[in-house]
């Protein structure tokens, strides 16, 4: 899935209305809309035909007759497994704290992917 096209129309658009617009301030890490922006890409990549009409994650939420507390699940998985493997590397990065052991972080992934599945089907009723 191409990014770097359809990321760099979307940055040579938006500085046209505001010049110092950027999705990575370091120039390497994206920022919150960077990463929004990156996954609303994927989404459409792969199918997802009401993406494009996202603007934000809580658009995508509401669309799909979801609560925030989904998306922070989703988030606090991320978090718990990029943690686990980064420490099983030996990767020091300043500011992260140490995950767990790959296996404890792998267990617990998976209840939280249980309630988000759960959610997911639910969500008619929420």
């Amino acid at each position: 899935i191409d990014l770097h096209k359809p990321m760099t129309k979307e940055l040579m658009l938006r500085r046209e209305q505001k010049p110092d617009f950027t999705f990575q301030p370091d120039a390497v890490h994206p920022n919150e809309e960077g990463h929004w922006f990156i996954a609303k890409q994927l989404l459409i990549a792969l199918g997802e035909p009401k993406a494009g009409g996202w603007a934000t994650a809580a658009d995508m939420l509401q669309s799909m007759n979801l609560k925030n507390e989904t998306l922070k699940l989703v988030d606090d998985r991320m978090k718990l497994l990029r943690d686990s493997y980064v420490s099983a590397a030996g990767h020091l990065r300043p500011g992260v704290a140490k995950g767990l052991p790959v296996e404890d972080a792998t267990s617990k992934s998976k209840l939280l992917t249980e309630t988000i599945r759960m959610q997911i089907k639910s969500r008619g009723s929420l």
